[in-house]
């Protein structure tokens, strides 16, 4: 039979493929993500997870070590943002600043498939909402003022102090997710099937953390009036490890993403 015939070509593989030309393979099919990757992408979501937490620790050791309390913070030139009411009842919220600060930039930074100026704009977009509604007019800004204000009117409407002070601290975590959030979407990686599941499981350990943040005057025995001591240092460090592991947990999680097509 000629090989240049019909017959012949459709028995060598379909219509199309002449004498020497190859049958081709299989297409791959490669599942993308960390299992479908180096290693170093899991090192950089690990590191993106636990070094916010490590820099409010490490600040918190720092203020400790140095002695700073709010006269020295008013010496400085800073005491028109860090003074008042929310600075003496929620003292540490200024670490947990620091968390949200440094979560902002490790989002961004890690977030290697999206291009430099969509990661540079999220950065300084979710560094500047935060910073406002945390420092504006003064220490607490809308985060602490918005959770104390609802906490406080569910209290004064007859509802139990413990649902109170829930509800206070679900409206201050919402205020401080919402610029973290922002960033993420912006500048972070690229929404993977599962991803709303994950900022909610993230948004309710943000609400776990500002229930025990509520607690933090009693860790840190009298600062910022006065320096930490060694023990209100170590009692406030287990608190902030307390109240944030759960979210840098969650933030390390693996991200499933569906097999590539064909």
């Amino acid at each position: 039979m000629p090989q240049d015939s019909l017959w012949w070509r459709w028995e060598r593989g379909g219509f199309g493929l002449g004498p020497a030309d190859p049958v081709p393979a299989a297409p791959r099919i490669r599942l993308a993500g960390p299992a479908g990757t180096a290693p170093a992408f899991a090192a950089r979501m690990a590191a993106a997870a636990f070094l916010p937490l490590a820099a409010a620790l490490g600040t918190l050791v720092l203020v400790a070590a140095a002695g700073l309390d709010q006269a020295r913070v008013e010496a400085a030139g800073l005491g028109m943002w860090f003074y008042g009411f929310f600075l003496d009842q929620f003292p540490l919220y200024a670490v947990a600043l620091v968390y949200g600060v440094a979560r902002v930039i490790a989002v961004t930074a890690e977030a290697m498939d999206r291009p430099v100026p969509l990661r540079l704009l999220g950065a300084l977009l979710g560094l500047a909402v935060l910073l406002a509604l945390s420092l504006h007019p003064t220490f607490g800004g809308l985060v602490l003022r918005g959770g104390f204000m609802v906490g406080g009117m569910t209290f004064l409407n007859g509802a139990p102090m413990p649902l109170a002070q829930a509800l206070g601290a679900l409206a201050a975590a919402f205020a401080f997710a919402l610029p973290l959030g922002l960033a993420g979407l912006v500048g972070g990686r690229r929404r993977k099937p599962g991803w709303l599941l994950r900022g909610v499981l993230r948004f309710a350990a943000l609400w776990w953390a500002f229930g025990l943040l509520a607690l933090g005057r009693a860790f840190v025995a009298g600062w910022p009036a006065r320096p930490l001591t060694e023990p209100g240092t170590l009692a406030a460090a287990g608190l902030i490890t307390a109240a944030f592991l759960p979210h840098a947990l969650l933030s390390a999680l693996p991200r499933r993403e569906a097999a590539a097509r064909p």
